[in-house]
C-alpha cells in the first residue's frame, strides 16, 4: 500500500491484505500517509512514526507530516492529527553566500518525535507521542543535505511536530549555517509557551544577516 504525491491530490493505492476494518466486517477503512510497514491499528487505536530526522526534499514539504482518513467507502478526505513548524528563513541583502545546512526545533521537556498513537474511533484525531512504543526524542531535525542557497527571497523550511505544548522557556529552534564557507550557528528562543495544534502550521520568521552571529 503506498501514497504517490499527484500535485495537489494523493494518489492512494493498495492491496486488500493492508485494508483493515473495524466491528463488521470491513465497516470502517483507514488511510494512512506516509505509508510503512511499521504502521498498526491495535484496538481502532492507528500507530505511526514522527522521525527525528526528516529530510528535506523540495517540493515536497510535507512528506514527513502524517495524514489519516477514515471512511465507510473507499473515498478518503484525509485529515493531519499533527502540526507543522515552518521556519521562514529571511535573509537580509548581504554580499556572502548563505547555506543553510540543517534546523533543529528542540525542547528539555516534551517529546517532538518518535512513535505516536491516533485514536481513529471518532471522527476527530489526535497525533499524540507515545513511549510505551519505541524511542522518543527531544528534537527533531530538518536535514538540507549539501545545503540550500539563501536568497533575499523567503523560504520556508517545514517540520513535522505532534500535538505539543512548549513551556515557557523551553522552545529552542537551532539553524545551522554555512557563511562564505565557514560553519555559522543561530539561535532563535521563545519565553512564551508555545502551543502546536494538530492540522495547524505554525510559522517562525529567522532573520539573517552576516552579523545575526
Amino acid at each position: 500500500s503506498s501514497i504517490t504525491n499527484g500535485g495537489a491530490f494523493a494518489h492512494f493505492s493498495y492491496t486488500y491484505e493492508y485494508v483493515v476494518g473495524t466491528g463488521a466486517r470491513y465497516s470502517y477503512y483507514f488511510g494512512a500517509y506516509p505509508w510503512s510497514t511499521e504502521n498498526k491499528l491495535v484496538d481502532n487505536t492507528l500507530q505511526m512514526n514522527i522521525p527525528a530526522v526528516q529530510n528535506y526534499v523540495a517540493g515536497n514539504d510535507f512528506r514527513y507530516v502524517p495524514l489519516v482518513a477514515k471512511s465507510a467507502t473507499f473515498n478518503f478526505s484525509f485529515k493531519a492529527p499533527s502540526s507543522v513548524l515552518a521556519v521562514a528563513i529571511n535573509k537580509a541583502a548581504d554580499p556572502n553566500e548563505f547555506k543553510l545546512m540543517s534546523v533543529t526545533v528542540s525542547s528539555s521537556s516534551v517529546d517532538l518525535a518518535g512513535p505516536i498513537s491516533i485514536d481513529m474511533s471518532g471522527t476527530s484525531f489526535e497525533a499524540v507521542i507515545d513511549p510505551s512504543l519505541g524511542d522518543t526524542s527531544k528534537a527533531v531535525t530538518l536535514d538540507l543535505g549539501e545545503g540550500v542557497e539563501l536568497t533575499t527571497d523567503i523560504k520556508n523550511f517545514p517540520i513535522a511536530l505532534p500535538e505539543v505544548v512548549f513551556p515557557e522557556n523551553d522552545f529552542v529552534v537551532t539553524c545551522h549555517l554555512m557563511v562564505s564557507g565557514e560553519e555559522r550557528v543561530l539561535k532563535v528562543t521563545r519565553d512564551k509557551s508555545l502551543t502546536f495544534e494538530g492540522g495547524r502550521v505554525k510559522r517562525l520568521t529567522v532573520n539573517v544577516k552576516t552579523d545575526s552571529f
